[in-house]
C-alpha cells in the first residue's frame, strides 16, 4: 500500500506508476498532484509504457492533460 505522505524514492516503482498513470486516465487531479509534488516525474511510464498523458490523452481527461502539460510532460516520443 503507498502511503500518501512519504517522499518518493529516487527510483519509482512500477507500481507507483501504474497508480500515477490510471489517475490521470481517470481525470483524478489529485492523485497527479501527489506524486508530482513528491519528485515523481510527468513522464514517468506504467509497465506498458503508456505515460500519464497519453493515457489522459486516450480517456478524454482534459484536466489532468492540462496539468501534465503544465508541469512538462511531453507528447514527442509516447507510445
Amino acid at each position: 500500500i503507498l502511503s500518501l505522505t512519504a517522499p518518493l524514492r529516487a527510483q519509482t516503482t512500477a507500481s507507483e506508476a501504474d497508480v500515477f498513470v490510471a489517475g490521470a486516465a481517470s481525470d483524478r487531479i489529485d492523485i497527479l498532484i501527489h506524486f508530482l509534488d513528491r519528485g515523481l516525474g510527468p513522464d514517468a511510464p506504467n509497465r506498458d509504457g503508456v505515460t500519464a498523458l497519453v493515457a489522459a490523452a486516450r480517456e478524454g481527461a482534459e484536466s489532468a492533460a492540462k496539468l501534465l502539460i503544465a508541469r512538462g510532460a511531453s507528447a514527442i516520443g509516447s507510445p
